[in-house]
């Protein structure tokens, strides 16, 4: 529901930084959740494998398909990473950072190019990984068999977010000291980085108490106590302008060898397109996109075609709804 009849609610928009502001809105119109955090991409690297097989560590998407190579070819039963065909937050941030623009609105209505030819460049790539099983499909994102193929030295890096600190900090402690967090690896020169993840708490309907509803989001979000236990326990990196200053993410952490690994995530932050926009089923567009990429995994087709699955289901979807929209 709409918390904007509530002063506090609006007042709350100075409190955090401006481009997710816009994901808990419509057009600057309503309030309907406040940000918690977000979702900086970055390369999470086993460094010590990179060493044991004299690999150097990949700064663009091309120097990666040749460490990929190196790396498998020196052991065979060590993957580069995995490719999860049922995440399909993940790979839309990988688009983002490709400057793959899914939607765009104007003119009253919406414009659908999920399928544009950045998207399909992403999709060619990882294709082309997969077809050369330089990467693994049959694990998925933060599941005990994707955590033992890490423990194992089966997969050397880990494509993730902000938030994926923690994972890997509670689930491999015997890892501690060997992993070492980079930039996206990147298309050509361009800086781009990509999101992926990171939270809204919104205001559900129904709400008798909408007023203390707020006041509580606000503090959680905002307040530096909080956004301090959010980021220690849960890895959250914040959305709130207060929580940018907080002095761990200013600290080495000692798993990932005292490195200031808030840095690299600081810098993807400023490296990440604001104008990046979500559509109003994109939901359903995800479930469509996942369902074709995990035929592609299988060998029945590419992610290519998955990619034009997931435009005709956004056409589709807001057609079912009677949203306005077109392709291009």
């Amino acid at each position: 529901m709409d918390a904007s009849a509530c002063a506090d609610a609006k007042a709350a928009e100075s409190k955090f930084v401006p481009w997710t502001w816009t994901q808990s809105s419509f057009g600057k119109t309503g309030v309907f959740a406040f940000p918690q955090d977000t979702g900086p991409m970055a390369l999470f690297v086993r460094s010590d494998l990179f060493t044991k097989y004299h690999v150097d560590i990949p700064k663009t998407w091309d120097d990666y398909a040749t460490a990929a190579q190196k790396l498998h070819a020196a052991n065979p039963n060590l993957s580069m990473t995995f490719f999860d065909p049922n995440n399909a937050e993940w790979f839309n941030g990988l688009l983002w950072q490709n400057s793959a623009d899914m939607y765009s609105y104007s003119g009253d209505q919406w414009h659908v190019t999920v399928a544009s030819d950045k998207s399909k460049q992403v999709a060619e790539y990882w294709q082309k990984l997969i077809d050369q099983k330089l990467v693994r499909t049959d694990l998925a994102n933060s599941s005990p068999p994707m955590y033992a193929a890490y423990q194992k030295d089966q997969v050397a890096t880990y494509v993730g977010a902000a938030w994926g600190y923690s994972m890997f900090r509670d689930n491999l402690p015997k890892q501690a000291g060997k992993w070492t967090i980079v930039p996206m690896p990147t298309w050509g020169t361009s800086p781009a980085s990509g999101d992926w993840g990171g939270s809204t708490v919104a205001f559900m309907k129904g709400n008798k108490h909408l007023y203390e509803s707020v006041k509580f989001n606000e503090w959680l979000n905002s307040d530096p106590e909080a956004l301090a236990l959010e980021n220690k326990l849960g890895g959250l990196y914040p959305a709130a302008t207060a929580g940018l200053q907080l002095p761990a993410l200013s600290q080495g952490v000692p798993y990932y060898n005292n490195q200031k690994i808030f840095d690299v995530f600081a810098d993807s932050s400023k490296n990440i397109d604001t104008s990046f926009t979500w559509g109003p089923t994109q939901k359903t567009v995800n479930l469509a996109l996942q369902d074709a990429m995990a035929k592609a995994a299988a060998g029945k087709g590419t992610l290519t075609d998955a990619i034009n699955a997931a435009q005709d289901k956004a056409l589709s979807s807001m057609k079912d709804q009677a949203i306005p929209a077109s392709a291009g």
